[in-house]
This record gives structure tokens, C-alpha cells and sequence, in this order.
């Protein structure tokens, strides 16, 4: 088994629970009928 740095470990922990809270934000949002996700996509400009 690989031993990683506490300060790795740390960075990963504070990662995961970051995904966590938007996870958790995301239950919320299913549980309300009138929540709504607005998600932005760039523009197609023409540039191939």
C-alpha cells in the first residue's frame, strides 16, 4: 500500500467533501417540484 502525505490526504478529504454538499444540494433540489437547474453551454461561434 502507496503512503500519501497528510497534506494530500487533506486536499482530498476537503475535495470529497465539497462533492458532498453539491450531492447533498442536488437531493434537496429533487425534493422540491419547483426547483429548477440551469446549466450554461458555450455558444457555438462558428469555429470549427
Amino acid at each position: 500500500m502507496v503512503e500519501t502525505a497528510p497534506h494530500e490526504r487533506e486536499a482530498a478529504a476537503q475535495a470529497c467533501a465539497k462533492h458532498l454538499r453539491e450531492l447533498e444540494a442536488m437531493e434537496a433540489l429533487g425534493k422540491s417540484v419547483n426547483a429548477r437547474i440551469y446549466i450554461g453551454f458555450k455558444k457555438h461561434d462558428g469555429d470549427d
